[in-house]
């Protein structure tokens, strides 16, 4: 049982994780970048026409296609009737809760023989010393089987490869 209880050994490839913390040379802190690096360490800029003024994400973002009176039109009424959602059915149920009151006389309910029996699992014969999973049965032994059965099982001659 003491055996049992003792932790496993780590796989032997496993590395532990590396500290999130890197330290960074004198070097590196005292180096100079080249103008290409600068470079590309600036923002990119984009036309201000092309960018939307009004949003507030302006980067990546082009003006829209759609006229300026469209935006700031109004829906008519029916417009606005179609556009509201189809209401719920009469005959429709909500999901039934989670929790729910169980009655006193399910609480105190006994299983009849039948159900107790039904209960019990099966005694596998498989557990047993003498089972023989390759053992073939009489019955299957001295069963022939019908024409259609035979001709089922042939092989169809066209994916017949003959052989040399």
């Amino acid at each position: 049982m003491i055996q049992l209880a003792e932790s496993k050994p780590f796989h032997q490839q496993w590395v532990p994780m590396r500290s999130v913390y890197t330290t960074v040379s004198d070097s590196a802190k005292t180096a100079i970048p080249t103008k290409r690096l600068v470079e590309l360490a600036r923002p990119k800029t984009y036309d201000p026409l092309l960018v939307k003024s009004n949003s507030c994400w302006d980067w990546g973002e082009w003006k829209s296609d759609i006229p300026k009176e469209s935006l700031a039109h109004t829906a008519s009424g029916r417009l606005e009737q179609l556009a509201e959602p189809k209401p719920t059915p009469k005959s429709y149920e909500e999901n039934r809760s989670v929790l729910w009151p169980v009655s006193s006389a399910a609480k105190t309910a006994e299983p009849s023989t039948r159900q107790q029996q039904l209960a019990r699992p099966k005694t596998r014969t498989a557990l047993d010393q003498d089972y023989d999973p390759y053992r073939v049965s009489l019955a299957a032994r001295n069963a022939v089987a019908s024409p259609r059965i035979g001709e089922l099982a042939t092989a169809i001659p066209r994916k017949v490869k003959a052989k040399k």
